[in-house]
Parts: C-alpha cells; structure tokens; sequence
C-alpha cells in the first residue's frame, strides 16, 4: 500500500491513521463537538510527524458509519474534498470492521446508537453483515446466541460488563481490507450509512 490516509470519525473512538511504506501513525480523536475543529490540525500534525504532505497522499480510507451524523459528515467532507482536490481515490469501510476482534469466527459488534438502540454487525466464518440498528429488546435475545459480543464503546461495555467483551482497533484487519479494495474506484460512489 501506498500512502494512505485513514479516517474513522463517525465512531465513538474516532482516529486518523498514516499508513505509509516505513510507518503506520495513529493519532486517537476527540469525540464530540470539538470532532470538527481539530481535525484539519490532527492530520496536518500526522502528516508533519512523518516529513510528509497532503500532495504525498495516494489514497483515502473513509469509516461511513454507522455512526454519529456529524462524525460521518465532517469525515466525508474531508475525504471528499482530498479525493477530489488531489485526484485519489477513497476506499470506504463500515466503521464497526475497523474494531473486529481477533482469532474470532462467529461475533456480534456492538456499538450505541443512543434511543434508537444498538449498532451492530455480525460475523459468521469471516462474513460480515452490513451494519444494522438493534433495539435493546433484541439485544437481549442476541445475549443469549453463542456468538460472542464485542464493543468498544465503554458505555457499553459499562453498561453490560458480564455480557460484551472489549474490543480495540484491529489495524491488520483494517489494512488487509484496504489493501484488497486499493484497485477500485470508489469516490464517485460513497453512501454513508446512517440507519
């Protein structure tokens, strides 16, 4: 893979991430209202960090949600706007395959979609569901499949610590999934997913 820059803003664990041929940098964001104001400064710092310009960038990857509207938006714009201004494609991924967890076949990813219930996304023998809105009536009947659940939304996992298991960023999944997905056109197509 080239040089690529990786947004993931509509989650409750927003980052940015550089992946280039030496390096792979990582800076957590903030989520919430100063999402917006200090991301331009965030991948301006990342890019900086590694002697590197926008002008290097050879790809985008964009996390379309489900997710927070704003997060999904302000990262939209953002990719869009470099897609575009710099001619490079965007490969989009569902926000919740970038928390897949490890050596698992069978999973439930979790994350909250506040009043309206649960985000989530199944895994079945390396399948995954599109992204989907769970209501908390049948989140407690997936409490009793044996598929096992994951988040990595704390309040969640507070909320339901005998039942979901912590999950974090899985970076190999992430940039496997990129590197397979780099040869396809994908700006002109980009559907955020906002259930």
């Amino acid at each position: 893979m080239n040089t690529c820059l990786i947004l993931e803003t509509a989650s409750t664990s927003p980052f940015i991430l550089l992946k280039t041929p030496e390096n792979t940098e990582f800076t957590p964001l903030i989520d919430g209202p100063g999402l917006s104001k200090n991301i331009h400064k965030n991948i301006s710092a990342l890019l900086s960090k590694v002697s590197l310009t926008l002008q290097d960038l050879n790809t985008i990857a964009l996390g379309i949600g489900p997710g927070s509207y704003t997060g999904l938006r302000v990262g939209a714009a953002i990719a869009k706007t470099l897609s575009f201004s710099l001619k490079i494609p965007i490969i989009p991924f569902y926000s919740l395959e970038a928390f897949i967890p490890e050596k698992t076949e069978n999973f439930w990813i979790l994350s909250s979609a506040r009043s309206r219930g649960l985000y989530a996304l199944k895994g079945n023998n390396n399948i995954l569901s599109k992204p989907r809105v769970l209501s908390h009536k049948t989140f407690l009947a997936l409490r009793q499949e044996n598929a096992p659940l994951f988040s990595f939304d704390q309040k969640l996992i507070d909320q339901y610590p005998q039942q979901i298991k912590r999950t974090s960023l899985n970076l190999n999944y992430l940039l496997l999934y990129l590197e397979k997905n780099l040869n396809k056109e994908f700006h002109k197509q980009i559907e955020l997913s906002y259930p």
